[in-house]
């Protein structure tokens, strides 16, 4: 809430999850009292009460589904795949919107460089080696990775880094 509220200038006006439970708690109610929003959950067994919030979730996680079918990755990269998913198309014109996006309806001032950054989620990347200067002579000095989306802390992207298995973050990559 404190984010919303930082990057808006206010509070939502009413949270409603639906009422399985992982909202209803005494903490959560006393935040969302204290910021003025509005807690309500949907009757049980009714999503269609939050219908465009269902039908966006299906969509989500269908597009999740394939594009990790896609890049042939295993299912605990869905966090990566699902934040690639929403980030696209958070940065896609919406016909709701006047055909703006989502990211400039949150934020007009910001300049918004998610598609021209864009690649496929699981593309062979190559990334320079973050120890590259001090590598003896004729040690390769990139990396062969897979692209998982951008990096939410830092400028840069995330990368399995094939050799190790480990994710990082780099901005000097090269996309096939």
């Amino acid at each position: 809430l404190r984010k919303i509220q930082n990057e808006t200038g206010s509070a939502p006006l009413l949270f409603m999850p639906d009422g399985g439970g992982e909202f209803v708690n005494g903490e959560l109610a006393k935040i969302l009292e204290e910021s003025g929003t509005d807690f309500k959950t949907t009757a049980p067994g009714n999503p269609n009460q939050n219908a465009v919030v269902e039908r966006m979730n299906g969509t989500v996680q269908e597009k999740i589904r394939k594009i990790l079918e896609q890049a042939n990755l295993p299912p605990k990269f869905w966090q990566d795949a699902a934040t690639h998913v929403v980030d696209v198309q958070n940065a896609m014109p919406h016909a709701g919107l006047n055909f703006g996006t989502p990211n400039a309806a949150w934020d007009p001032l910001k300049q918004d460089h998610t598609i021209t950054r864009a690649r496929k989620f699981g593309c062979e990347v190559w990334f320079l080696r973050n120890n590259s200067q001090t590598l003896p002579k004729g040690v390769p000095r990139h990396r062969k990775g897979v692209f998982l989306g951008f990096s939410p802390d830092a400028a840069g992207y995330r990368i399995m880094d094939l050799g190790t298995r480990k994710v990082i973050t780099s901005r000097d990559v090269y996309f096939n």
